[in-house]
């Protein structure tokens, strides 16, 4: 009997999968993701029902609610519409340009085409000299179908040539902005993306072929230095106080710089550009970041600083592909625990606000390389357990009384540490096992004494540590540089130790150098006036 239960036993035993052992960061990790996962459903849920909601409140405040359904879209062509005006995208320019830019420039068409047929008034939209790639790509998107004059003639050979009025910056002309547009011409733009690398095309095509010739009215609206052209930099350093909530409409936005500007608030439609890879909004009066900003899932790039913010909502721990943040200059507080989400950032700097501890989270940065968190109000060294690749630490005049080994210990790629202006006592023995410590600054400090085994570090090369009361080494080997420590620091260790002789000690002793009267008048003069402003010591 006891035979027959132990082979069910053992049978059972080996229908059981083994177990696969996972740690408790993997198993964070696991529940983290899946956390996300459940939010991002119910916020597309959530965001649906907003999509709705906007579109029946658009319908209801139409002059014509039928035009913004579906059906009514259809029935909304050029033909039917009550606008005249005739604009026209010339697309001569094909083989200057490289396929990448001539896909930019067929997203651009398809957006005019679909801004123009949700217009109460349609204008009358022409695109001429269609050949090449653009004619292929059109074709793949089935732009025949659309409702747009299409044509593969240029534009000499569909309009009259009084009629042709073509836009270029270099014009000295300028379109009047209170006066409407009209009928009879026919506005062209010069179809092509260079990156102004072609300045002055679009002008001599239009003396060349002897048509008018105008540039828009950018100058009443926004301060430009350079050309009349408007780009994506050129929207920086302007008085925008917000932005149009149609931003929306940029969903293949890749890149934003909207800094020094005077911006309180983002609209919602904001949070719709997806695609956007890198976003400076530094220098506005920015209080308040949404907790939409977890939508933008795709940023790796985000400039936060000069603006007022103190506090961040927990979904900006969504952005998971962030590998460089600058929230430097704001009126943080504190931090949440979701940061340390950002396991891709690499680069991070916190400096100029009011932060009085890091959370505990900031351990699980397994890729921050730089942190930067000078001028705060930190009182205890941040917990970086897992942050193994980290090779700089700046935390410069904050309120630091100690560190211990524990918190240095997994800091195996640390190449430069700067404590300066802090309170802080002793070193641990722990900052001599770093590997590959080359800078450490800890000038303006309360420090009395360095651990010796410094000097067993080879790689050191820069050691500042001015404006400390040292009692237990001499002046005048602080004065002569990081050399002349680390010699000092090797012989003490030796004396310690009980390994050296005489011989050894004079040799390792640094003979006090003869010195003119000058010279020791100004070296007392700076051993009494300790330099307290001295600048920060930053690698970057």
């Amino acid at each position: 009997m006891s035979t027959v239960v132990e082979e069910e036993t053992s049978s059972t035993t080996n229908d059981v999968e083994p177990t696969v052992k996972v740690s408790k960061n993997q198993q964070r990790k696991q529940k983290r993701y899946e956390l996300m996962l459940e939010r991002r459903k119910s916020k597309r849920k959530e965001e649906k029902a907003k999509q709705k909601q906007r579109r029946i409140d658009k319908i209801r405040k139409a002059e014509d609610p039928s035009l913004l359904t579906r059906h009514g879209l259809k029935s909304n062509r050029m033909e039917n519409s009550s606008c005249r005006i005739r604009i026209c995208i010339d697309c001569r320019y094909d083989s200057m340009m490289s396929d990448k830019d001539v896909g930019s420039l067929q997203k651009q068409i398809a957006f005019c085409y679909s801004a123009n047929r949700r217009a109460l008034a349609p204008c009358q939209f022409y695109i001429t000299n269609i050949d090449g790639q653009l004619d292929k790509r059109l074709e793949k998107n089935s732009a025949k179908n659309w409702d747009i004059h299409l044509r593969n003639e240029p534009l000499e050979q569909v309009f009259p040539h009084e009629d042709i009025l073509y836009l270029t910056s270099e014009s000295e002309n300028v379109l009047s902005s209170t006066e409407p547009l009209d009928e009879r011409t026919v506005y062209v733009i010069g179809g092509i993306v260079d990156h102004n690398s072609r300045k002055g095309l679009c002008y001599q095509l239009a003396l060349q072929h002897k048509w008018r010739h105008a540039r828009l009215p950018i100058d009443e609206f926004i301060k430009m230095n350079t050309r009349r052209v408007l780009a994506c930099n050129h929207v920086h350093n302007n008085q925008l106080t917000t932005l149009p909530d149609a931003i929306r409409g940029l969903r293949a936005l890749e890149k934003l710089v909207v800094s020094q500007n005077q911006l309180t608030i983002l609209p919602d439609g904001f949070y719709f550009c997806a695609s956007l890879l890198s976003l400076n909004l530094s220098r506005n009066r920015l209080t308040k970041l949404s907790n939409k900003i977890g939508q933008l899932s795709y940023i790796q790039e985000l400039d936060l600083s000069e603006n007022e913010f103190e506090l961040f909502p927990k979904e900006i721990g969504f952005l998971t592909k962030l590998t460089k943040l600058t929230v430097a200059k704001n009126r943080l507080r504190a931090l949440p625990h979701e940061f340390g989400a950002l396991y891709n950032l690499r680069s991070l700097d916190l400096s100029y606000n009011q932060l009085t501890q890091l959370p505990e989270s900031f351990g699980d940065l397994i890729n921050l390389e730089e942190i930067y968190v000078n001028a705060n109000r930190l009182t205890i060294f941040p917990c970086f357990n897992q942050c193994s690749r980290l090779k700089e630490i700046h935390m410069a005049d904050n309120q630091l009384t100690e560190i211990t080994d524990n918190q240095l210990k997994p800091l195996l790629s640390l190449i430069s540490l700067n404590l300066r202006g802090n309170k802080i006592h002793t070193l641990p023995d722990q900052i001599s096992l770093l590997p590959n410590l080359e800078r450490l600054d800890v000038t303006n400090n309360d420090l009395s004494d360095l651990p010796s085994k410094i000097a067993l570090n080879k790689k050191i090369k820069n050691i500042s540590m001015t404006g400390n009361p040292l009692g237990k080494i001499r002046k005048d080997v602080i004065r002569l540089g990081t050399d002349s420590i680390m010699k000092y620091l090797r012989n003490r260790l030796t004396i310690d130790d009980g390994t050296a002789s005489s011989t050894d000690q004079q040799t390792f002793d640094i003979p006090k150098s003869t010195e003119t009267d000058d010279e020791r008048k100004r070296r007392l003069y700076t051993e009494h006036h300790v330099v307290r402003t001295t600048g920060t010591f930053d690698y970057r």
